[in-house]
């Protein structure tokens, strides 16, 4: 039994490493909508029966007190919108858990082929580097600016630190960073939520690099009626520890097939919306940015 539930798990690795592989458009450096249009929810009433969800003891702290602090939005509740209640799923930490984590709230599966990773590599690394490059170094002067430290790195400087993240790009299991979610919002045609603990309080939720990991990712390189209107919605754990000094993981997040809930995109006390990030900057940063990237249902004011 346990050799056929192993043969079993094999094929379908190999099977879902084959549909992403072959899905993949070089052109435009996107993945075909129709599987990128997926989201994993657990059976109605398996919540707390589901493998994928860790045991308490696998969650912590930190993630636990931000999915308490999400799910229980009061501006939301007194506004007469039900919240979609999201749950933590382990996440392997190998140092592409981003993409796992990403694999995990589309269909349930981590990316144990690399196929994943590898269509992002080919993407982030693709026609739009330019582009990425461009809004990395916009969102890393604002980043200086809001510190107090306009002009602090010479533009080599810059320019040394995002070849930096090309080559993590490149090499698989190297822990990716906020401007890798903007290209993999980019490659889904779907917006990415990642929620940290800085969207709460005015505790740490940093990267590698410093920059705060989390805030809304919208696919900016798309028009919005070509994309899906419905997030995926990660975290972005600053305390567990991974290799290298550099601290944090990206854990995806489920939901009940039965929660029609929205999404409260506001701290709690609804007095500051979430920071977008690694847009154009010829999009207008306002309250209704993202409502063309977002189904009905998402709450952002």
């Amino acid at each position: 039994m346990l050799s056929n539930l192993t043969t079993t798990t094999e094929n379908f690795d190999s099977h879902l490493s084959n549909i992403i592989l072959s899905s993949y458009d070089e052109n435009d450096c996107v993945l075909r909508s129709d599987i990128t249009l997926s989201t994993y929810f657990l059976p109605k009433g398996f919540e707390n029966f589901s493998s994928s969800l860790p045991a308490d003891g696998q969650i912590s702290l930190k993630t636990k007190e931000l999915l308490a602090a999400f799910n229980n939005n009061h501006v939301a509740a007194e506004s007469g919108i039900q919240v979609r209640k999201l749950m933590a799923c382990t996440t392997p930490g190998d140092g592409d858990c981003l993409l796992h984590a990403v694999a995990l709230s589309m269909w349930g599966h981590d990316d144990k082929s690399k196929s994943l990773r590898r269509v992002f590599t080919l993407a982030f690394t693709g026609r739009y580097l330019a582009y990425y490059r461009q809004i990395w170094f916009d969102e890393e002067r604002k980043f200086d600016s809001a510190l107090g430290f306009n002009d602090c790195r010479s533009e080599e400087q810059l320019e040394n630190e995002f070849n930096n993240l090309v080559s993590i790009a490149i090499e698989s299991g190297s822990y990716l960073e906020g401007i890798h979610v903007s290209c993999l919002s980019n490659l889904l045609k779907r917006p990415i939520i990642v929620l940290g603990q800085n969207l709460f309080n005015n505790t740490d939720s940093t990267s590698c690099s410093g920059q705060p990991a989390s805030g809304i990712y919208i696919p900016s390189l798309h028009p919005p009626a070509e994309c899906s209107k419905r997030p995926l919605v990660l975290v972005f754990d600053t305390m567990q520890e991974i290799s290298f000094g550099c601290r944090g993981h990206f854990i995806a997040t489920v939901s009940a097939e039965d929660d029609v809930g929205g999404l409260p995109l506001t701290n709690i006390n609804g007095k500051e919306h979430f920071p977008l990030r690694y847009y154009s900057s010829r999009i207008l940063h306002n309250n209704s940015i993202v409502h063309p990237w977002m189904r009905r249902g998402i709450v952002y004011a």
